[in-house]
C-alpha cells in the first residue's frame, strides 16, 4: 500500500508504463530516463520543481534575452500540464526532450502552437497573435514599429485559408515556415535549433484540376509512386470525377463497395475525415485521394497506415483521441460488423482500449501511443478494420472481441472498469499538504472536524478514490454507500449526458406538481418493471432519509384516514395540529430496534440508536425502542432457539416500557422495518 511516511532516502520509482510513455514520446533511452531521474531527486528532493527553481534553472538559457521574466512565466505555466502550480520529473523531462536539436521541427511548431494559444481552443485566434508578435519584440527588447506590425498582419490574413480570423495548427505552422524572422523570435527557447525551410504544403497542393509539376513533384515524395503511375491515377480520377473532387455521399458509396458493408456508413465518415485531411473542405480532391490510395497499397508501412488512421479517428483535431472519440470509433466497428450489442459493451470495450493504449493514464490517447499498437495485433485487427484482408471479416472481429474481453493488463486484472488502478497507491501523510490547505479555507465557512481529506473526484474511479495529494486509496466508504458502482462508471455518465436526462437535472422539475413526459415513461420502463411483486406505486425521494421520513408520514396518514372513514377534517383537527397538539397531531409512536440508524434528519434520528454522537442534543420523540432478536442459523435448524429469543425481547419490551393501559390496548401495526404504536381508549 506504499509507506505513509517515507524516509528521507527512498526514492519513489517509475513504473514500467511512465517509462513506456516517456520512450515513445521522447529519443531517451530507458538508461537516460532514469539516470535524468536520479539526478531530478538528487536536486529537488521533493520531487518536484516550483517557480522559483524553474527560473533559477533555466534562466541561464534565456541570457540572451533582455527580458526573459515574461516568457519564462508562460513556460512555466504551459509546462505544468497537470496545472498544480509546480513541475514534477516527466515535466521537466517532455520540455527537455521538445528542446533537443534532433527533436522533429514540426513536433518543436507544434508545442509552440499550444504554447501561444492561451485560451486553449486549439486556435491562435487575432488577439493571441499579435500578442505574441509584441511579446517576442518585448523579451528581445526590439521595437515592434506599425510597417512590421502591418507585415504581420498581411501574413496572418493570407495564411486564414477560410477567412475565420484564427489559425488553426497547420494554418500556423505554414505561417512559421514562411516567416523565419518571426519564427525565431518566438521560440528563443529553441536557440539550438536550425530551422529546416521547407516548401509550404499549402503552396503545393491546389484544389484545381490542373496537375502541376511542383504537384507532381510532392506527391512522388509523399507517396512513393512513379510519375507514370500518378498520371495513370489521374486520368482515372478525372474520369470518374469530371467535377474534380469526390463528395462526401459518392465517397461512402465507393467505400461501401470496398469494405462490401451495407452497416459501414458511419465508419466510412471518419474515413473521409482523413481522406478531406489537405484542403479539409468537405471534399476529396485528387492529392488527397492518392495519398489515401497510397496508404492503403502494400507500398505504405504499418506506421504510415496507423499515423493516417490516427487523423481519422481524431475527430476534432487537437492531436489527442479522447476516450469519447474511442467510443464513436467502437460504436462505429460494431456497425460495421453488425456485433450484437447486448452481448457486447461499447463502453466497456472503448474503456478497454483506453487503458491499453493510454500509457501515463491522462485520458487521451497521443499519436505515438496510438502508433505504438502496432505491438498489439489483436488490437490492430480490431481498430483498422480497413487495412485488413477480407475473408471472412465478422467471424476475424468477434475473435479480436473476444480477445478485447480477456484480462490485457495486470494492473486490471480485477477491474470492472479499466481506467481503475492496480492497488492503493500512498505519496503523503493523510491529509497531505494540498488537503490540509484546502481544509484550511473550509473553516472560514464551516466546521470541518469530521473532514479526513479533500477528493479529486475527477481522477477517482471504480473503487478507487484519489485525494488532491495524488493519494490512491481503496475506498469502502463509496460516499456513505450511495456509489454501487464506484466512481465515475461509464453507464452513470452516459446516464447523465443523455440531454433527455440532462434538462431535467438542470431544471429540478417539481415532480409532485407537474411531472415530465420522460419521468413518467422512466417510471413506467424502468422502475416499475424491477418492483417487488405486489408493489405497483413508485415515490421517488432524494436520500434514505427522506425516504424514511415519508414512509412515517405516509403510515400515519394512512391510519388517521382509515379510522377518519371518509370523513372530512374537523375543525378542532384543523386548529390542534397548527399548535401540534392532538387530535390534529395524533399521539401515535413508531417503534425501532436498538442499534439502528434510518438517517439523521429529525423524525428519522428518533429511530436511530447507532451512535450517540448522532443523537446528542438534539430532541426526540418518546418513542419505544426494542431489542433486535439475535436469531441462529441456519434457521430451520434453530427454530426453537430462535423462538425463545423472540419471547425474551417481546417480554423485555412490555417490561422495560411499562406500557400504560391505553397502550395495552393499542394496534401493533407491521410496517416493514418499523412498527406503528396507535393509542386509543377503551370506551367508558
Amino acid at each position: 500500500m506504499g509507506n505513509l511516511n517515507p524516509a528521507r532516502s527512498e526514492r519513489p520509482e517509475l513504473n514500467e508504463r511512465e517509462i513506456s510513455y516517456i520512450i515513445l514520446h521522447t529519443h531517451f533511452t530507458r538508461k537516460q530516463i532514469n539516470d535524468f531521474y536520479i539526478r531530478f531527486l538528487t536536486y529537488y528532493p521533493r520531487g518536484y520543481v516550483n517557480f522559483p527553481q524553474f527560473c533559477g534553472l533555466y534562466s541561464n538559457e534565456l541570457k540572451h534575452l533582455s527580458n526573459s521574466q515574461p516568457l519564462l512565466e508562460r513556460l512555466f505555466h504551459h509546462i505544468d500540464t497537470d496545472k498544480d502550480g509546480q513541475l514534477n520529473f516527466k515535466e521537466i523531462l517532455f520540455f527537455k526532450a521538445i528542446s533537443m536539436p534532433e527533436t522533429d521541427d514540426d513536433e518543436k511548431l507544434r508545442w509552440i502552437f499550444f504554447l501561444y494559444d492561451t485560451n486553449l481552443d486549439h486556435h491562435i485566434d487575432e488577439h493571441e497573435f499579435f500578442s505574441l508578435c509584441h511579446l517576442a519584440y518585448r523579451i528581445h527588447g526590439k521595437l515592434l514599429t506599425i510597417d512590421r506590425l502591418n507585415e504581420f498582419r498581411f501574413l496572418f490574413k493570407k495564411l486564414d485559408i477560410n477567412n475565420d480570423r484564427q489559425l488553426n495548427l497547420e494554418e500556423f505552422i505554414q505561417l512559421c515556415q514562411q516567416c523565419t524572422y518571426l519564427l525565431k523570435l518566438i521560440t528563443p527557447m529553441f536557440n539550438k535549433t536550425s530551422w529546416n525551410s521547407k516548401k509550404s504544403q499549402c503552396g503545393v497542393f491546389s484544389s484545381t484540376n490542373e496537375l502541376t509539376s511542383d504537384r507532381i513533384d510532392y506527391l512522388m515524395n509523399r507517396t512513393k509512386f512513379t510519375r507514370e503511375q500518378i498520371l495513370h491515377y489521374y486520368q482515372t480520377f478525372q474520369k470518374n470525377c469530371p467535377s474534380g473532387h469526390l463528395s462526401k455521399s459518392e465517397f461512402i458509396d465507393f467505400y461501401q463497395k470496398l469494405l462490401r458493408s451495407k452497416l459501414s456508413e458511419v465508419y466510412c465518415e471518419f474515413l473521409f475525415h482523413a481522406f478531406d485531411s489537405l484542403a479539409q473542405d468537405d471534399f476529396i480532391q485528387f492529392d488527397e485521394y492518392l495519398i489515401a490510395i497510397y496508404i492503403h497499397s502494400n507500398g505504405s508501412t504499418s506506421r504510415e497506415k496507423l499515423e493516417w488512421l490516427y487523423n481519422a479517428y481524431d475527430r476534432d483535431t487537437d492531436g489527442f483521441i479522447s476516450y469519447e472519440e474511442i467510443k464513436q470509433i467502437v460504436d462505429a466497428i460494431f456497425i460495421l460488423y453488425d456485433i450484437d450489442r447486448e452481448k457486447h459493451s461499447v463502453a466497456y470495450i472503448s474503456y478497454e482500449i483506453m487503458a491499453i493504449l493510454d500509457l501515463n493514464d491522462d485520458d487521451k490517447i497521443s499519436k505515438q501511443e496510438f502508433v505504438n499498437m502496432l505491438k498489439d495485433k489483436e488490437l490492430t485487427s480490431f481498430l483498422a478494420p480497413s487495412f485488413i484482408k477480407k475473408q471472412n471479416m465478422r467471424a476475424a472481429r468477434l475473435l479480436h472481441l473476444r480477445s478485447l474481453l480477456q484480462t490485457r493488463t495486470p494492473c486490471r486484472a480485477n477491474s470492472i472498469l479499466s481506467h481503475e488502478p492496480s492497488g492503493p497507491k500512498m505519496n503523503t501523510e493523510i491529509p497531505g499538504p494540498k488537503s490540509k490547505e484546502f481544509i484550511k479555507k473550509l473553516e472560514k465557512t464551516q466546521n470541518p472536524f469530521s473532514t479526513v481529506f479533500v477528493l479529486d473526484v475527477e481522477k477517482s474511479i471504480g473503487n478507487y478514490s484519489v485525494d488532491i495529494d495524488g493519494n490512491v486509496m481503496l475506498d469502502v466508504y463509496e460516499q456513505i454507500a450511495s456509489l454501487p458502482l464506484g466512481y465515475n462508471h461509464p453507464s452513470i455518465q452516459k446516464v447523465f449526458q443523455d440531454p433527455k436526462n440532462l434538462s431535467q437535472l438542470v431544471n429540478r422539475p417539481a415532480l409532485g406538481v407537474h411531472p415530465t413526459p420522460q419521468f413518467i415513461t422512466q417510471i413506467e420502463e424502468i422502475l416499475l418493471p424491477v418492483a417487488p411483486k405486489g408493489l405497483e406505486y413508485v415515490q421517488p425521494m432524494m436520500c434514505g432519509s427522506c425516504s424514511n421520513e415519508n414512509a412515517f408520514k405516509a403510515i400515519c396518514i394512512w391510519y388517521a384516514d382509515k379510522h377518519r372513514d371518509g370523513k372530512p377534517f374537523t375543525d378542532e383537527e384543523l386548529k390542534s395540529s397548527m399548535y401540534n397538539k392532538a387530535p390534529g397531531c395524533p399521539t401515535v409512536s413508531l417503534m425501532s430496534f436498538e442499534g439502528a440508524f434510518h438517517g439523521r434528519t429529525f423524525g428519522a434520528l428518533s429511530c436511530t440508536h447507532s451512535k450517540a454522537i448522532h443523537k446528542l442534543d438534539i430532541p426526540s420523540f418518546d418513542w419505544p425502542i426494542a431489542p433486535f432478536p439475535r436469531y441462529k442459523y441456519p434457521l430451520e435448524a434453530n427454530e426453537r432457539e430462535n423462538a425463545k429469543e423472540d419471547e425474551k425481547c417481546l417480554a423485555r419490551n412490555m417490561n422495560e416500557h411499562k406500557l400504560t393501559q391505553e397502550r395495552k390496548h393499542a394496534r401493533l401495526l407491521d410496517c416493514g422495518r418499523f412498527f406503528l404504536i396507535v393509542g386509543k381508549k377503551r370506551p367508558q
